[in-house]
């Protein structure tokens, strides 16, 4: 369980790397990375 919150945990902390990123890149390239933020946000409350 342990290897699996930490794997994660770097996702989540790679799709908010993403999101920062895309606060300067067009919001249509953006699409893909806040979908799966939403996903693991929302698997993560699991």
């Amino acid at each position: 369980m342990r290897l699996v919150s930490r794997a994660l945990f770097a996702e989540l902390e790679i799709s908010a790397l993403r999101q920062t990123t895309c606060l300067v890149l067009d919001e249509n390239f953006c699409a893909t990375p806040k979908i799966i933020s939403r996903y693991f946000a929302s698997h993560a409350k699991i």
